[in-house]
């Protein structure tokens, strides 16, 4: 298989996920990815406007 470019490799992944990779069943839960995400999708939730303040302050006392 070639690729003419970068933006051809992800096109065709693209496809390959919808037409194959979504369509197979999961041993484990007996559906699809895409039956799986319906049913998750309804749970989903918007992310907040503002990023989440990973950082961390201590004051540490050394004698």
């Amino acid at each position: 298989r070639r690729f003419d470019s970068f933006a051809h490799v992800n096109q065709q992944l693209e496809q390959w996920m919808a037409d194959v990779a979504d369509k197979r069943e999961l041993r484990q839960f007996r559906q699809t990815p895409e039956q799986r995400f319906a049913l998750e999708q309804e749970h989903l939730q918007l992310l907040p406007d503002t990023d989440f303040d990973t950082s961390y302050f201590d004051i540490r006392h050394v004698s």
